[in-house]
């Protein structure tokens, strides 16, 4: 079995002296970050010998982050990456769900773990730090751990129960692998780094394959920070991005507000994932990076996350597609009425399989009767198939819409928003209805500076989409809820519907 600590270590070897990572605090080499990574890894055998166990890390996107883990893996442990943003409600209850008892933080993690039954290391040396062995381990591991294990995530799915996706080395280097075939190469040469470490879009297909092939990785600020955010990507020199739908319209904002059309021209490669791209933000992006080659993408945590990819080259041809399966996943469709197919013009819930793909979660055997069909992993995203091979996205299964018996897929209602200027983001929710169940409605943030006019809006909505599509009602807002990869939270939403609380701004069809 090969691990992805070795890989590091052959980057290492190979380039010593090059630049891994970027910050604003100043720059660390491999072989830098190499022996402090070797340095914590000690540290953790000390605190957890065995191996084979999940091990926390609470930190933010920084060098210390990187540094943790690899410390793990080389301790020969697994990373359970949990994000910052996350309520100390939260966190307490991942570290429950994996049976964890150690975290690797820095201080204002260690106050956070306050009441936490294990030990905390802090990410960087200090002399005052006082160790304790680490307590409530249990005898027997009853999510069936093993020294394969690289990596955790916990992910909803279509149940809205959290489920313990356990990636194993061998899943992780199978996306890689995949990823250097499919994701054009420029892209792991100087990266810059704003989505979540914590996540496994920025932690796989950003942050490893940068590292593992001898790129740099900047670590740069957040896509919260709107135009500062295009400033800081300007100065870093990087010469690509990898984002969400929600970075790159902020991003094309600030570069068009600061005047910083130069630096964009710069950028050499840049990739989209976890939320399907509109067709009028590509444009957008095609006009502000001139030089960029653009790939879209489509994955999640269960596969590594890699799934698919659109090659720059077919951008002109197949439009918003997220692309083919790239090597080593298997994709299909379920249809109606419980066929398996892929054929040209079908639509239906995508099935994955390979080697980048689990076999099953941890600890749930309820999660895998309802997760698994045939030995394929059920997405719970809706796509369509064309006679190339090439899928588009149509939305979650679980966001679906039935309107009196007629299906309404609410990413193509929120595209055919988007194409109005004075609309900066869009989310169709289900609506409660006393006689067709349930029809769709529209949370809508207006672009800045513009005023909206809702009965033109509706008549747009009734000229581009199906009399079922066209939303019964619109409510503008100052924000939409999200999550920390900037997917929209629509649970939120249709539960402000259904408690009857939107305040509808634009009345009801």
């Amino acid at each position: 079995m090969g691990r992805i600590e070795r890989d590091f270590n052959r980057a290492a070897g190979r380039y010593p002296g090059r630049i891994a990572l970027s910050h604003n605090g100043g720059d660390v080499t491999y072989a830098d970050l190499m022996g402090s990574s070797l340095a914590l890894a000690d540290e953790i055998k000390r605190m957890l010998p065995g191996g084979g166990r999940p091990v926390g890390v609470l930190l933010p996107n920084s060098v210390e982050f990187v540094r943790a883990v690899l410390a793990v893996w080389y301790s020969g442990n697994a990373v359970v990456p949990v994000s910052v943003a996350y309520p100390d409600e939260a966190v307490m209850r991942i570290a429950d769900l994996v049976k964890t008892n150690l975290f690797i933080c820095d201080r204002r993690g260690i106050r956070r773990l306050k009441g936490f039954r294990g030990a905390c290391i802090p990410a960087k040396p200090e002399k005052n730090h006082r160790r304790r062995a680490p307590g409530g381990l249990d005898a027997e591991d009853p999510l069936g751990f093993t020294p394969e294990h690289a990596v955790v995530f916990l992910t909803s799915g279509t149940t809205g129960q959290s489920k313990i996706v356990g990636l194993t080395h061998d899943n992780i280097r199978c996306n890689l692998a995949s990823a250097r075939k499919s994701i054009p190469r420029q892209a792991r040469a100087r990266t810059y780094m704003c989505l979540p470490m914590c996540h496994s879009y920025g932690f796989t297909l950003q942050m490893l394959a940068a590292l593992m092939s001898g790129g740099t990785l900047h670590i740069g600020g957040t896509y919260r920070l709107g135009t500062d955010f295009a400033g800081d990507l300007a100065s870093s020199q990087c010469t690509s991005i990898f984002g969400v739908p929600a970075t790159f319209r902020m991003l094309v904002d600030g570069i068009r507000r600061r005047g910083l059309e130069s630096a964009a021209a710069k950028i050499k490669c840049v990739v989209n994932g976890a939320s399907a791209m509109t067709q009028d933000l590509l444009d957008a992006l095609r006009a502000t990076f001139t030089n960029a080659r653009i790939c879209l993408t489509y994955g999640l945590s269960e596969a590594s996350p890699l799934v698919t990819a659109l090659p720059p080259e077919l951008l002109d041809r197949k439009g918003c597609s997220i692309g083919r399966a790239v090597d080593g996943v298997d994709l299909t469709l379920l249809l109606a009425g419980g066929r398996v197919g892929a054929e040209a013009g079908s639509v239906g819930e995508i099935l994955i399989r390979g080697g980048s793909v689990i076999e099953r979660y941890m600890g749930s055997p309820r999660a895998d009767a309802e997760s698994f069909h045939d030995g394929y992993l059920k997405t719970g995203d809706i796509g369509a198939i064309d006679g190339d091979g090439c899928v588009y996205f149509r939305g979650r299964s679980k966001d679906l819409i039935n309107r009196g018996g007629e299906k309404v897929y609410p990413c193509d209602v929120e595209k055919v928003l988007l194409r109005r200027s004075e609309i900066a983001e869009a989310a169709v929710v289900a609506c409660p209805h006393p006689v067709l169940g349930e029809v769709p409605f529209a949370f809508v943030r207006p672009a800045e500076g513009s005023e909206v006019d809702w009965a033109k809006i509706r008549k747009w909505c009734a000229a581009h989409l199906a009399q079922h599509e066209v939303p019964v009602g619109f409510k503008a807002v100052e924000s939409l809820p999200k999550t920390h990869t900037g997917k929209i939270r629509k649970t939120e939403l249709a539960a402000m519907l259904a408690s009857g609380g939107t305040g509808d701004d634009a009345g009801s069809a």
